[in-house]
């Protein structure tokens, strides 16, 4: 498995699209309507997105965006992540969530995020989020500060 950082959605997005929407999970569906619009293409100061791959099949997707929800410009939210339900359990959501992690830190001193599944909560809380309720708000980590804005130019 590879994840890499990509700057355009791959061709076969729509595989994460169609079973993200039959698994009810709308995120995927909204991410590729923002990126196609405009409105949101990971483009910002520290803000990434993520793919993961084994072989050429693309099995999950993460991003990070500064967090729109407070007026702060070092927190950062991850955003969107799914994985094939093929992959899951696999550690590859955990990897893409490290990936994003590992990017933030030099851009941001946090990361929140929202979930409402109990099955995600448990998986974000295991690699060290605090549960933080809260309006657009269910989970929070600090970051480490070691390399905190050493920003690429």
């Amino acid at each position: 498995m590879k994840i890499i950082q990509i700057h355009n959605l791959p061709a076969n997005i729509d595989t994460l699209v169609n079973e993200s929407v039959d698994q009810r999970f709308r995120a995927i569906e909204k991410l590729k309507q923002n990126f196609n619009s405009g409105n949101n293409t990971f483009d910002k100061a520290g803000e990434a997105l993520f793919a993961a791959y084994i072989d050429n099949t693309l099995i999950g997707i993460c991003g990070l965006n500064s967090d729109p929800y407070i007026n702060s410009n070092t927190t950062g939210r991850v955003r969107h992540l799914y994985v094939l339900l093929a992959y899951r359990n696999q550690q590859v959501g955990k990897q893409l969530v490290k990936a994003v992690e590992q990017h933030a830190t030099g851009y941001f001193k946090s990361l929140r995020l929202y979930t409402d599944s109990d099955g995600a909560s448990l998986f974000y809380t295991k690699l060290g989020y605090q549960i933080q309720n809260g309006e657009h708000v269910s989970h929070f980590k600090g970051l480490n500060h070691e390399h905190y804005y050493q920003q690429k130019s």
